[in-house]
């Protein structure tokens, strides 16, 4: 079987454990939280009894899972909800309208739309992993080693019932991944249109158009050396970036209309009226250290470790390269050689594919240290294990981690870490899923 069958076959059979250990486990832990009960109502004329259904798919509606499924039923109608974005809800009342249809005389229409979410969660998740594979070989010219552990990492990702819930995670690691491997064959836009869906999913996705400036700019100016083709590319770049960004931008004119023109809300008056961030703020406590009081410190316990391992991370690839990652690139400290050529004296030398260490990876650096942060200063922190989830470079460093470890000269440190993260992946997810199933914290 090659690398990228195992990729796919480990994907699918993490997602399957992970179902059964939830079914299992809700059989035996009582709800923490009773609300599902008052929101999957069911079908009086489906033909599998009603408890049976609750049973087995109220594993999967839990916490957010509830916007997203009342979205899916019956569109945007309360202001809160514009914190959930609509690619997911528009997805799977499609596909709950059309593929499944047939199951509503099964099921009812309520627990077909839950199916119809739970199916793109999963099929998504599967697909990313293959392509995160894919992209990471590309990123690290045929690096696969690194590209396999990276796969399996994503496939072991502690998110886990997140990530096979009503929840828009996978679909939106899917979308994320394809962009970035667009942007590696400089597929600029095809990768645009890709994150153009992706922001109409997730705000942050947005961000996303920095690589393909970093790319047509940056990069650009490195390789040639060239004002004029660097101006150029940033033409391009910004039509991308247009592009990109019409998913969020929409879904922002939408709410102003139906906000704003009849009614008037608050934001409706603001110089930038974005309903997102009123909702973020007003109805959800994001702001900046708003999130640090005392009795939250379980979450940031709950946090740690991912935060940590991404710090780490980060520090690993400054420390490494400190000009680089100052000047975006255009310095470095190490001098790439091939095997063949003369050494500088007085300058450390690498390999040229040295793996998560390369330049390859600075702007995917970038976005993490940008995202540690936001998570850690302004947001429900207990949310970064799954907010993560569709990050590569977690996975390449984790990735690193592993391929270090697994060499002759590892030392016994470094092979302690190693463990320590893959225990962590493992013993969190598990756990996670018997939480989330049970509908306990952490949300």
């Amino acid at each position: 079987m090659s690398r990228l069958l195992t990729v796919y076959a480990t994907a699918a059979s993490t997602r399957i454990l992970t179902i059964i250990l939830a079914v299992i486990s809700k059989a035996f832990v009582d709800d923490y939280d009773s609300s599902a009960e008052t929101i999957l109502l069911g079908s009086s004329n489906a033909l599998i009894p009603n408890n049976l259904l609750y049973q087995f798919f109220s594993v999967f509606v839990r916490w957010d899972a509830f916007y997203y499924l009342h979205i899916a039923e019956n569109g945007y109608v309360y202001e809160q909800e514009h914190a959930f974005f609509p690619m997911l809800p528009m997805l799977s009342r499609l596909v709950s309208e059309t593929v499944l249809s047939p199951f509503k005389y099964l099921i009812g229409d309520q627990y077909t739309l839950v199916l119809s979410g739970v199916l793109i969660s999963n099929i998504s998740f599967v697909l990313a992993a293959g392509v995160l594979y894919k992209l990471s070989n590309n990123v690290y010219h045929g690096n696969e080693t690194l590209a396999y552990l990276s796969a399996l990492a994503f496939a072991l990702s502690p998110a886990s019932m997140f990530i096979s819930s009503f929840y828009s995670e996978s679909l939106f690691a899917l979308l994320t991944f394809t962009g970035m491997l667009c942007v590696s064959r400089q597929q600029y836009i095809r990768a645009s249109v890709v994150w153009g869906i992706a922001s109409a999913t997730r705000s942050n996705a947005v961000l996303y158009s920095g690589y393909i400036v970093y790319d047509l700019v940056v990069r650009n100016y490195i390789r040639q050396k060239s004002v004029k083709n660097a101006i150029a590319g940033l033409t391009l770049a910004m039509g991308c970036t247009m592009l990109v960004c019409l998913g969020f931008i929409t879904f922002q004119v939408y709410g102003y209309h139906l906000y704003c023109i009849l009614d008037h809300r608050p934001w409706c008056q603001q110089t930038i009226p974005l309903l997102y961030s009123f909702v973020q703020k007003f109805y959800w406590g994001n702001g900046f250290l708003a999130y640090y009081e005392v009795k939250q410190i379980p979450n940031f316990l709950l946090a740690s470790p991912i935060i940590m391992i991404s710090c780490y991370g980060i520090w690993s690839y400054f420390s490494f390269d400190k000009s680089r990652f100052l000047t975006v690139g255009m310095k470095s400290d190490i001098a790439p050689v091939n095997d063949n050529e003369e050494k500088d004296d007085g300058v450390e030398e690498v390999p040229i594919s040295s793996g998560f260490l390369s330049d390859k990876t600075l702007p995917h650096i970038y976005l993490w240290a940008i995202l540690i942060i936001a998570v850690v200063t302004s947001m429900h922190v207990q949310i970064v294990t799954r907010f993560f989830s569709c990050l590569p470079v977690l996975y390449w460093f984790i990735g690193h981690v592993w391929m270090t470890a697994l060499t002759p000269t590892a030392s016994k440190s470094q092979k302690v870490i190693a463990k320590i993260i893959l225990y962590y992946q493992i013993l969190y997810g598990l756990v996670g899923v018997v939480l989330f199933a049970s509908f306990f914290p952490p949300a």
